[in-house]
């Protein structure tokens, strides 16, 4: 099975429903509820530093994404919440397409779910 490639230089609206994701989509917004935080994983970065990564899953009326989540950004999102992401890219990864924030990328809570006090 030949490897899937990169979109080219197709056009494509910024602002998008998830099932209209494809690899290789860059500079995309993407509204969507946080319906999944799974355990955060320890891990070692390409450059040798220590991090932490949950692949949390996002969905919208229209689909399901995974969304890779890094350090500090792992605390600001809890399962119900709604958030507005800014200027991603949809990457590769198992097999299976996954939104990643970039450097430049925005994670906005727009409607935490309400939690009980302690």
């Amino acid at each position: 099975m030949p490897t899937p490639q990169p979109l080219e230089q197709e056009r494509y609206q910024k602002k998008q429903q998830i099932d209209n994701l494809r690899f290789g989509m860059k500079g995309i917004d993407v509204k969507a509820k946080i319906v999944e935080v799974p355990p955060i994983k320890p891990g070692i970065t390409r450059w040798g530093t220590e991090c932490y990564v949950s692949n949390a899953m996002i969905a919208d009326e229209t689909g399901s994404i995974r969304l890779s989540l890094w350090n500090k950004q792992i605390d600001k999102v809890r399962v119900g919440d709604e958030v507005e992401l800014t200027n991603c890219s949809v990457s590769r990864f198992a097999g299976q397409p996954q939104l990643r924030l970039r450097r430049k990328s925005t994670m906005s809570v727009i409607n935490h779910l309400q939690r009980e006090a302690s």
